[in-house]
């Protein structure tokens, strides 16, 4: 196939299926052996250039015959632009699923946020982005609600800007059991690959599934046990290796995003473990560069984790749905409040050069409101009282 933009061939951009990769040539012409195993082809978005979107979704990837013996043609339509200094929403556990009022209280508060946030980075020329964190829809509601991850899509079709999609734990059919592969088939078709990356400017971001699912006893009209492993494949960690080896300067900023934590939520002591089952498999992949961090979700709630020497910072980021939509549910507490106490909302990380600034950003609330304190001498709500 051939890489170009406004009809010249681009060179030098990273073409992968998932397995093997290849580059372009001068004249934008790659060759890729590709035994069709994952079923698609997709670039790696070279900086200062986007490609088309389809309702928000980058379009990336194309789909493949999976005839491996059938020699097909791919071609990558890129467009120009300046995003050296961007800007990229986080999107944690987004959890549609037409229960608790989420539709209305997505629409009225946080498709209404984000557009003013977007519109705040446009305004003063930076491009903006939206990368989610997984569990945008809610597996158990696929087939009870009528919900699935199309019915998600269509919630967002009034934003315009491209929004890249990470895979959660229950964004997997769970009608499917005990078939990992098979189960993705749905999110595949919609929002492509589950791993992949991308360069915006002067940033690399990478995008992993760390997610096992298995879903014992699943199948046809039928909801399993909807259970997974914490783990990123050999396949993923051989893959990204291959990926970053690309990448010559190792103090480019690096951005790691996937849905699961790589440890878990700190202690009072600060004290942590692998949350990820092969968390040092990964920090070992990512070793070489001096300037990563790594954005997940599945917790709902907002910690930081600085392991000792090591170059890689975790950001988990609390959820839009917060509490699953029920505080803000109607009846309820008439707020939209995570596990936490964070409001319900998304994380900004801006970037100009690679220079990065991050912060929360509560929905419905300015983004410079960060943290409410109380005088507990004038406290007495207490658990045993009230809760």
């Amino acid at each position: 196939g051939t890489v170009f933009s406004a009809g010249k061939g681009i060179a030098n951009v990273i073409v992968s299926d998932g397995e093997v990769f290849a580059s372009t040539d001068q004249n934008g012409i790659y060759y890729l052996p590709s035994s069709k195993k994952h079923g698609y082809v997709f670039i790696t978005v070279p900086s200062n250039y986007e490609v088309k979107t389809e309702n928000t979704v980058p379009q990336f990837f194309k789909n493949l015959t999976g005839i491996s013996s059938q020699t097909e043609i791919a071609d990558f339509e890129l467009f120009p632009t300046n995003n050296e200094n961007h800007a990229v929403a986080f999107f944690a556990d987004i959890h549609l699923a037409n229960r608790n009022s989420d539709l209305a209280q997505f629409q009225n508060g946080f498709i209404k946020d984000v557009k003013e946030t977007a519109a705040y980075y446009q305004a003063q020329n930076k491009k903006f982005y939206g990368l989610t964190l997984g569990d945008q829809s809610w597996d158990q509601y696929w087939y009870a609600n009528n919900f699935k991850l199309t019915d998600y899509l269509n919630q967002l079709k009034d934003l315009d800007f491209p929004i890249y999609n990470v895979i959660g734990n229950h964004d997997y059919d769970p009608y499917v059991g005990n078939n990992d592969w098979l189960a993705a088939a749905s999110y595949r078709n919609l929002l492509g690959p589950t791993y992949y990356s991308i360069n915006i400017g002067k940033v690399h971001y990478v995008i992993l599934d760390n997610m096992l699912y298995k879903n014992a006893d699943g199948k046809a009209g039928f909801i399993g046990a909807r259970d997974y492993d914490n783990i990123l494949s050999d396949e993923q960690l051989n893959w990204l290796a291959k990926d970053l080896s690309y990448i010559t300067d190792k103090s480019t900023p690096i951005v790691v995003a996937m849905h699961v934590p790589m440890y878990t939520n700190p202690s009072a002591t600060g004290a942590y473990n692998n949350y990820m089952k092969n968390s040092p498999a990964l920090a070992n992949v990512l070793a070489a560069f001096n300037n990563v961090k790594v954005i997940t979700g599945h917790s709902h709630i907002n910690y930081r984790i600085t392991p000792a020497g090591s170059n890689i910072v975790e950001h988990n980021i609390g959820a839009v749905s917060a509490t699953w939509w029920w505080t803000g549910h109607t009846g309820y507490a008439n707020n939209h409040i995570g596990k936490d106490g964070s409001p319900g909302g998304y994380a900004v990380w801006e970037a100009n050069g690679v220079n990065q600034l991050t912060y929360y950003k509560g929905i419905g609330l300015d983004k410079n409101y960060q943290f409410r304190s109380y005088d507990l001498n004038t406290v007495h709500i207490t658990a045993d009282a009230h809760a």
